[in-house]
């Protein structure tokens, strides 16, 4: 196993096995939160989808960044501990985080302020803030219904060069470019403190739950 960390972020390279498997990299995953996000390597086996999992919503609850499908409950990820985490025995989701023979590259992001949050909420389809805890203003946050089938949304700083980027979004399960759209964000920036949602389905749907990583650009 071959780890690249910092004391918030990490990446680990790591062998599957079929058998439980802890991962040590030194983050607190189960005190102060956070993303593992795994990819399988291993092209020679065939494809497996990248997984996310994340502390706000649980244990062996995962995520494809590659699909429109909501939260799936299967084995991964099935402990968050104070040095990292531990991995089912299963291979989880087609191959995806411990599959016998296949090589993985896993990223954990810690919860820490200027660096990266996570919000789970639920929409009520109608434009709204919606309050984060990244204590600066995100530079990319990434939106996902759990609760049903529904593509990824992505808000980028970036987006049309920078002008306007609360305007514009991309898609994390597709290929494309940017798409423009005044209603995804509200048409408005967020900010240190909040985030913004109107009535759409990719991200405030009324009863529907939803997941939103938020990722730092510049923590001076």
């Amino acid at each position: 196993m071959t780890m690249y960390r910092t004391n918030n972020f990490n990446t680990t390279i790591y062998a599957g096995s079929n058998s439980a498997k802890t991962i040590t990299n030194n983050i607190d995953l189960a005190g102060d939160g956070g993303l593992v996000w795994t990819k399988w390597r291993s092209s020679a086996l065939g494809s497996a989808p990248p997984i996310f999992t994340d502390t706000e919503r649980g244990v062996n609850k995962n995520l494809k960044s590659n699909t429109s499908d909501g939260e799936e409950s299967t084995n991964s990820i099935d402990s968050f501990t104070s040095t990292g985490y531990t991995i089912d025995a299963g291979d989880g989701p087609q191959g995806g985080t411990n599959y016998n023979g296949a090589n993985y590259v896993s990223w954990s992001f810690k919860k820490t302020p200027k660096l990266f949050d996570i919000v789970q909420y639920t929409g009520n389809g109608s434009a709204r803030t919606i309050a984060h805890s990244l204590g600066i203003e995100p530079g990319m946050i990434l939106f996902k219904k759990t609760s049903g089938s529904q593509n990824w949304a992505v808000y980028h700083r970036g987006a049309n060069a920078g002008t306007n980027p609360q305007n514009y979004y991309w898609r994390l399960n597709q290929n494309g470019v940017q798409n423009t759209d005044t209603n995804m964000f509200n048409g408005t920036a967020p900010t240190s403190t909040v985030f913004s949602v109107s009535d759409d389905s990719d991200n405030n749907s009324d009863g529907q739950t939803y997941i939103a990583y938020l990722f730092a650009h510049d923590a001076s």
